[in-house]
């Protein structure tokens, strides 16, 4: 009987540990309008369409930098950013590819100094 007890409380603790995991991991909740550009963006590597890469990843960045600086914004921004800066400067705008690598940059830094480790 008192080993049964123990298998329950350890079923029950790891439960709501296994719980407590899911519920910390999903706590960012992406904007709606988002998905469409999420499609969109996959579309848009996959033809190679240097044009469509810079408008899609245009308005995910301005739609996901309303929602504030932290870790899911970053991670999703980060390649994007590095994307639209290898397109604009195949395009020749330099300067276009400059704004780019900057906002990378920038994206970059949040996730190291928030303590993110891309190699983990």
């Amino acid at each position: 009987m008192k080993q049964m007890l123990k298998r329950a409380m350890a079923a029950a603790l790891s439960t709501v540990l296994v719980f407590g995991m899911c519920t910390a991991a999903s706590a960012f909740e992406y904007p709606h309008a988002y998905w469409a550009l999420h499609s969109a963006w996959a579309a848009a590597k996959e033809s190679q369409n240097s044009d469509e890469v810079i408008r899609v990843v245009q308005e995910t960045y301005d739609l996901l930098m309303q929602q504030g600086m932290c870790q899911d914004v970053c991670l999703n921004l980060e390649p994007k950013c590095e994307q639209a800066s290898w397109c604009m400067e195949m395009k020749g705008d330099l300067d276009g590819a400059l704004m780019w690598l900057e906002r990378q940059e920038s994206l970059a830094k949040f996730l190291m100094d928030s303590g993110y480790n891309a190699s983990m």
